[in-house]
């Protein structure tokens, strides 16, 4: 098993702690999107300099955050744990998953795909 960071984030220390963060999560957005055969800024142009870290008191936002740990519960409980899943197979299911929409239950691939047609070439 992997050694975990004793390193707590602290108001002084946030933003260089995070900086390795910051720039994995772009790698890995780009990645997924690339995956999927879309644009690399399909969902905006990602700059690692310009993620950042927040909270949320969105109860649409909280709501899918909360649906989506229990479909990875869902996924990973029968395998004995994260490190016996294959991450990016959950990640393609999770991208493929219904969530709602303003009312609607939508898949996140589809409202991409959307929000670029509007964009157009």
């Amino acid at each position: 098993m992997p050694a975990r960071s004793s390193r707590s984030l602290s108001p002084t220390s946030a933003s260089t702690t995070c900086a390795p963060f910051e720039r994995r999560i772009v790698e890995l957005l780009t990645g997924a999107l690339l995956e999927e055969g879309l644009p690399s800024d399909a969902l905006g142009r990602l700059e690692p300099n310009e993620v950042r870290l927040a909270k949320t008191a969105s109860r649409h936002v909280l709501g899918v955050m909360n649906q989506m740990a229990l479909e990875i519960g869902w996924h990973v409980d029968p395998v004995g744990g994260l490190w016996n899943i294959d991450v990016d197979g959950l990640n393609r299911h999770l991208r493929r998953s219904l969530h709602t929409k303003d009312g609607d239950y939508r898949v996140p691939l589809e409202l991409v795909h959307e929000g670029l047609q509007r964009r157009g070439p």
